[in-house]
């Protein structure tokens, strides 16, 4: 894949993982640990969650790639209210 491919990818691969947390309630959210995105061999995610305050949480998902000289990354930032 050319890089803007594995952008667009990774791009999707984190909007999904965001879209799995729309269903998980307030107190589940929580950070999970860098590993391979299943079903994508050259991929790798992770999803790092920050307590703003009591009652919002802070979702930064990121996901990796590897290139020839290291690897890149594309995340998306989100907030979660305990409504």
């Amino acid at each position: 894949m050319g890089q803007v491919e594995n952008y667009t990818m990774a791009i999707s691969l984190s909007q999904e993982q965001m879209e799995a947390l729309n269903g998980t309630t307030f107190g589940a959210v929580d950070t999970i640990p860098r590993a391979p995105v299943p079903g994508f061999a050259n991929f790798d995610q992770a999803t790092t969650v920050t307590s703003v305050h009591a009652d919002l949480k802070q979702v930064v998902v990121t996901t990796y790639w590897a290139v020839p000289n290291g690897e890149n990354s594309a995340s998306l930032t989100t907030y979660i209210v305990n409504a």
